[in-house]
């Protein structure tokens, strides 16, 4: 069931179904010995000095073997079978990968103490990088993902429709190519410019909202979930409906209150350990969104039923309905407050946006000709904001609603906006499936790739280095803004060119080489 070659070249140890490991001489095809094992084997591999061949299998059990057929040692803690073995390259660790949904990193001197990497789904192939600094896993999720030796998740590869059969490392250790059973190799750069992604929804993701304090991330999905996270990606609270999926989600000036909004026409109140505190009803259709003032004082809800509700915080924290407002001929998307607190927009799939005093007062109707709005965003100044569109296009307004600039993108609409802390980037979602920056000026800067389907909401970091979006592929995806400010472009897609020409089978045989400005 598996083959690897001795590191000199002269020898081939196999592994069957039939409990063996067999060893044979590559020039001759001579049998040269048999190592009989408690289990069906699945896997071997040779150690860098050839000294070692490990094996792995149904019996759970990582062995040890001499060329002569003694046994080493024995590495045991997986509790299920074990489908993929390797050696780093200086071997001193050894990878494994299980049935059990684990990894587990074995330091090969003194105890042979395991690093367990914990994964959601049976781990199928494990490889070391060349360099040794980092292990790269395929599950039966069609994930591939790269670690460090201290087992924390750097990368998440997505793309493949099957589970990963196999994965490998570039010489240089900076590309890795997977196959899968959807039929495809992928390669990916090891260093992309985007910083992680999670995948623990099982529906699609509606909205995603930072904490002030910068230190959480909360999402809400469909699947009847809010997830918080903290910003390494690190799973620290889950709260879930019995029925009905959640729409909106924001958090308390003070960062330890969220309130959601629902598709059963609920505000809830949560403390961040899942605690219910209050519910809050009225609204007839799914609340779309929810947003604090930012002294915490007032929660504004917005719901398919064209109103907002205003809610009032006593000193006690407990909240009560302070007014009700039919505020559009359409279901309203998105809500956001100004900075200072004084005034909240809301946008709609009427084509408007509205702005509104904190009393509730309307001060302005924006007729946007955008064909229905998706998304808005104050700037930190709340002397501009930004409206999303289905027609693709961003426009910038003055409170007054006189058209200040149009940022025009090529895709299918875009669903919601966001503006740095900063107020120099603005960002869009797109239907497309990507993400687009521009600055406050209105240049093009790029569009980030990454999502598989529709990006449906995104947030700037408190401190604006990074920015995070989720969408109708259930991933939550953070993007580094730095490293993508600071990337050579043209190096990096030379790079790319480059090493999936040094890779590529068919590329090498037919002396295939990277044209300029790439040569």
């Amino acid at each position: 069931m598996d083959i690897a070659f001795s590191p000199d070249g002269n020898t081939i140890a196999t592994g069957s179904g039939d409990r063996t490991i067999k060893l044979w001489d590559v020039q001759t095809g001579q049998h040269l010995n048999t190592f009989t094992a408690q289990g069906a084997i699945w896997s071997v591999d040779f150690s860098p000095d050839g000294t070692f061949i490990a094996s792995g299998g149904k019996d759970n059990i990582i062995t040890l073997w001499r060329q002569d057929g003694t046994i080493e040692r024995t590495l045991e803690g997986h509790t299920r079978t074990i489908w993929d073995i390797a050696f780093s390259p200086q071997g001193n660790f050894l990878v494994s990968g299980s049935a059990d949904n684990t990894a587990r990193l074995w330091k090969l001197d003194g105890n042979a103490e395991s690093t367990v990497i914990q994964d959601n789904t049976e781990v199928i192939a494990v490889a070391f990088s060349p360099d040794g600094q980092a292990i790269v896993t395929g599950n039966a999720g069609k994930i591939a993902k790269l670690w460090n030796l201290d087992g924390t998740n750097l990368r998440t590869f997505r793309g493949h429709q099957a589970v990963i059969r196999d994965l490998t490392f570039s010489p240089d250790s900076q590309v890795i190519a997977t196959a899968s059973g959807d039929g495809l190799v992928k390669l990916w750069q090891r260093n992309s410019p985007f910083l992680q992604s999670f995948h623990n929804h099982n529906s699609t993701v509606w909205k995603i909202a930072f904490s002030p304090n910068g230190q959480y991330v909360a999402t809400a999905s469909a699947d009847y979930t809010i997830k918080i996270w903290q910003q390494n990606g690190q799973l620290l609270q889950t709260i879930r409906l019995p029925a009905g999926g959640f729409k909106g989600v924001a958090f308390s000036p003070s960062s330890d209150l969220i309130a959601t909004g629902d598709s059963q026409n609920t505000v809830k109140l949560w403390r961040l350990d899942g605690t219910l505190q209050q519910s809050l009803t009225g609204h007839q259709g799914s609340v779309q969104d929810v947003e604090f003032s930012p002294d915490g004082q007032l929660l504004v809800s917005v719901a398919d039923d064209k109103t907002w509700k205003l809610w009032d915080f006593n000193s006690a924290g407990e909240a009560s309905l302070l007014k009700t407002q039919q505020a559009h001929t359409i279901r309203i998307w998105d809500i956001d407050f100004s900075p200072d607190g004084s005034f909240f927009a809301t946008a709609s799939e009427d084509g408007r946006v509205k702005l509104w005093s904190r009393e509730g007062v309307l001060l302005q109707t924006i007729q946007t000709q955008q064909n229905a709005n998706w998304g808005v965003a104050i700037s930190p100044d709340h002397q501009w904001l930004a409206s999303a569109g289905r027609d693709g296009t961003v426009k910038l307004w003055n409170q007054e609603g006189d058209l200040l600039n149009t940022l025009e993108v090529e895709g299918n609409g875009l669903t919601r906006v966001a503006i740095s802390p900063d107020g120099e980037t603005i960002a869009a979602a797109g239907m497309d499936n990507t993400i687009a920056l521009w600055t406050r000026q209105g240049e093009f800067l790029t569009k980030l790739y990454g999502h598989t389907s529709g990006v449906l909401s995104l947030a700037f970091s408190p401190d604006g280095q990074r920015l995070v979006s989720t969408g109708d592929d259930q991933t939550v995806i953070f993007w580094d803004l730095e490293a993508i400010a600071t990337t050579d472009w043209l190096n990096y897609a030379c790079q790319t060119v480059q090493d999936y020409l040094a890779t590529n089978t068919n590329a090498i045989q037919e002396g295939l080489l990277a044209t300029p400005p790439c040569r």
